[in-house]
């Protein structure tokens, strides 16, 4: 999503941009810093929701850009749910700026800024996101019940001690 518009700096808090997944994975994301920015380092970081409204940061990265410029980062790959809605956290130094668009320009997401991840539904910052197509994820192996473990070691026990009592 592009957008050339300075929408806020790093100085403001709690900025967020949600997104709507595409790819069953993350392994990155980027935004675009805005035309009065300086050379900045910025963290972004994903999560699952907004914090304090029972979000979970799945990872996080930090790169380094100036005006006009793409800062993108990367990440090990996080499993996204296609059509779940993720958002995108950004830090950075007092300095930089973010750019992005008043219009609306995508709607499966919008920007949120000042304390408390204020929201604003027509706002979007300029971002991009990154997914790996060869990422298979491993699925997770259930763990078996304690007491089916204890249950197969006692029948083992029981059946050495009747084979011994046959002879």
């Amino acid at each position: 999503m592009a957008g050339s518009e300075n929408m806020t700096g790093f100085d403001q808090t709690d900025i967020a941009q949600s997104y709507t997944a595409v790819s069953g994975n993350s392994v990155g994301a980027g935004i675009r810093l805005g035309a009065g920015s300086a050379e900045v380092t910025a963290t972004l970081s994903l999560w699952s929701g907004l914090p304090g409204a029972g979000g979970q940061k799945l990872a996080e990265g930090q790169g380094r850009g100036g005006a006009r410029d793409w800062l993108d980062v990367f990440w090990a790959p996080v499993v996204t749910e296609i059509g779940g809605t993720f958002v995108i956290l950004m830090t950075g130094d007092a300095s930089g700026d973010i750019a992005g668009s008043p219009s609306n320009v995508y709607a499966g997401g919008h920007l949120f800024s000042n304390a408390g991840f204020q929201r604003f539904p027509s706002y979007d910052f300029a971002f991009r996101t990154f997914t790996d197509p060869d990422f298979k994820a491993v699925p997770a192996v259930p763990a078996a019940p304690s007491g089916l473990l204890l249950l197969s070691g006692v029948l083992a026990g029981f059946s050495t001690r009747v084979r011994r009592g046959a002879r």
